[in-house]
């Protein structure tokens, strides 16, 4: 209960008498701001779990059966690299599936040209069950045909039709949507009518690993070795860990405000999000230049988002002398339209930003509930780079460290990114 005084009455010393109710309120959100896994994904490793028990003990030629809750978590990492790493991916998994060892994968996460491999798997429910030579075969004939057949007079039409209703649906079109409805053509050799969400039944019961893809998340007024920042997706979740803030996959590119979703935007088909998991095109003018010089931008680039989520030097140890910086301090009007003009992202993809309206805790980093591991915290020095993260209000146990083992972190079971 509290006393305020009335506004705009003829007695300026009466009173008002207001009742104030403070509630928890990040359960009715639509964005989900917890760090631990969504139910969905812990509900298949206890699906998954099983089955790699299985696996293990046949692979290993063990005599008693392993407890499914002491199994470990083997990822297999995909690279980034075209259709090398699509061509990569494809040998790798066959050979794991011709030593018996697939089934013993719990995660599959790629980027780039491994999304197009994985995309191409997950179509089939199956997939995992199967031989992958015929899947392997049905690649070879897609990546190895006419590319120019891509740029038809058909084709150009086509491509305009898809960004013009995007464009109308009030969407943001970019050179990254078109990239992604050309490696449709390549991949697919058809349009492609999938969602990411239709995945979920390629492992509703757990019968293959879960997929993650991941992007680059950058701004387009800096390069990556600025700042950039891992973002992934799953069949039920996209998201950043980092922030430990989540919505579910359906609702991607729709818009949000204050974590509550206020326009739905229909999911986007698998191709799109082809496009922005290339990310290639989060690369500046000055990047591209110094790749072309260098080739070395597509090879770093794990190391620039490592460098954009490194804070730990800068929670241990308070001086600006254990953070990495990047000053540039312009001569004149002219020299400072110059670097603007290099570290602007042209290519890059805009979505709407389901953190909008969200404010990042100024002492998030001191608390001892939030998550401290390499790659999940914030630097100062790109503080409000989404113009939003996770607010005061809705407290920093929205991002707490669950007590059990439903959180994804780096396990020395992980395999070797291939």
């Amino acid at each position: 209960m509290a006393l305020i005084p009335s506004i705009g009455t003829p007695h300026s010393n009466e009173e008002l008498e207001v009742e104030f109710e403070l509630r928890e309120c990040s359960e009715l959100l639509d964005v989900r701001l917890r760090s631990s896994l969504c139910q969905e994904e812990t509900h298949f490793l206890e699906l998954r779990r099983p089955l790699v028990a299985q696996a293990l003990k046949k692979a290993l030629g063990l005599k008693k059966d392993l407890d499914p809750k002491q199994v470990p978590v083997v990822a297999v990492l995909g690279s980034g690299g075209g259709t090398r790493a699509m061509t990569s991916l494809y040998g790798s998994l066959l050979g794991l599936q011709d030593l018996g060892m697939l089934d013993c994968v719990t995660y599959l996460s790629g980027v780039s040209g491994s999304t197009w491999c994985m995309s191409a798997l997950y179509e089939n429910a199956d997939w995992s069950r199967e031989s992958l030579s015929g899947l392997i075969a049905k690649a070879l004939v897609g990546t190895s045909g006419d590319k120019m057949s891509a740029y038809s007079l058909s084709r150009l039409s086509y491509y305009t039709e898809e960004l013009n209703r995007m464009r109308d649906d009030g969407l943001n079109v970019s050179l990254t949507d078109f990239w992604g409805l050309v490696v449709e053509f390549f991949v697919y050799r058809q349009e492609n009518p999938a969602r990411l969400s239709d995945q979920k039944k390629a492992v509703a019961s757990g019968q293959n690993p879960l997929p993650i893809y991941a992007r680059v998340n950058a701004k387009t007024d800096l390069n990556t070795k600025e700042f950039a920042e891992w973002c992934e997706f799953t069949p039920y979740e996209a998201g950043f860990s980092k922030y430990g803030a989540f919505i579910r996959t359906e609702d991607f590119r729709s818009q949000f405000n204050k974590g509550c979703l206020i326009k739905r935007m229909a999911e986007p088909r698998i191709s799109y999000l082809l496009g922005m998991w290339g990310s290639a095109f989060a690369a500046s003018l000055d990047e591209i230049w110094n790749a072309g010089k260098k080739q070395e931008w597509l090879e770093n680039k794990e190391d620039d988002v490592e460098l954009a989520d490194d804070i730990k030097k800068s929670s241990e140890n308070s001086s600006s002398d254990g953070l990495h910086t990047h000053v540039v301090t312009p001569s004149s009007p002219i020299s400072y339209l110059v670097d603007k003009l290099l570290n602007f992202c042209f290519s890059s993809c805009q979505s709407h930003n389901f953190l909008h309206g969200l404010n990042l805790h100024s002492k998030y980093h001191t608390s001892h509930e939030f998550i401290t591991d390499t790659g999940t915290v914030v630097s100062p020095l790109h503080t409000g780079c989404l113009k939003c993260a996770l607010s005061e209000s809705y407290g920093l146990q929205g991002l707490s460290q669950e007590t059990d083992s439903s959180v994804r972190s780096p396990s020395p079971n992980v395999m070797d990114p291939l």
